[in-house]
């Protein structure tokens, strides 16, 4: 059989450690990335409805009469996103539970990283004891220790695509409770559009006249006890 080499006392871990390291420095900031995301959402709802003022406002070549916008004649209103966002209970209910799931997923992250950096140490330590006495050997726990840092990894990677899917599902949840509030209008609001806007969007200014939030409010919260 053929002998194994000894191992060279000088010989260093190839393991990237920074990698590892760097891992655990960006997962401080991992909540954080996600504590934001109704501002964003705002600025894209506010998008969406300036381009249906657009159509509303730019006359084309084939007008034939005149398009009455104000709130007497029934035809656009609006509603004031951050309002909702602020007074509307159910947001703060899935807020917390969207947290809830973020630490749970965060937690067991920190965990994973922590037993790859005991596992890094006591390779160090091993190799230092010179319990680890030929390359052969040495070769071995590195590359289970590359391969314990992929998995981490790509967990991370998941746990990412999952957050962002529960914040999806999150915003079409209200979303929809904001479309069915819409439907049980009074008769007298009957709207051809309804259009969202916000502090952080693109519609700089909304005639106070054609604001229908709290009426809206008002029936979301009525729902929202049955």
């Amino acid at each position: 059989m053929e002998e194994e080499k000894n191992l060279d006392p000088n010989y260093e871990s190839s393991t990237p450690s920074e990698s590892i390291d760097s891992n655990l420095t960006n997962n401080n900031a991992y909540t954080k990335k996600y504590n934001n995301f109704f501002i964003w959402w705002c600025v894209i709802l506010s998008i969406l409805v300036l381009f249906l003022l657009i159509i509303q406002f730019v006359p084309t070549k084939k007008i034939s009469a005149p398009v009455s916008t104000g709130y007497v004649n029934g035809k656009i209103a609006h509603i004031n996103i951050d309002t909702i966002m602020t007074k509307y209970p159910l947001v703060d209910t899935l807020q917390n539970r969207l947290q809830r799931q973020i630490t749970s997923l965060e937690t067991d992250l920190i965990n994973r990283q922590s037993r790859l950096q005991k596992n890094m140490e006591a390779y160090q330590k091993d190799i230092q004891a010179g319990k680890i006495i030929t390359k052969d050997e040495a070769g071995r726990r590195e590359e289970q220790l590359v391969k314990e840092q992929q998995q981490l990894m790509s967990i991370r990677d998941q746990y990412d695509i999952q957050i962002q899917n529960l914040q999806m599902t999150m915003q079409s949840e209200i979303l929809d409770s904001i479309k069915n509030a819409i439907k049980y209008l009074p008769a007298e609001l009957e709207f051809d559009y309804v259009l969202g806007y916000s502090h952080e969007g693109a519609i700089f200014y909304a005639n106070p006249s054609l604001d229908i939030t709290n009426e809206v409010l008002k029936i979301l919260n009525k729902r929202l006890k049955k």
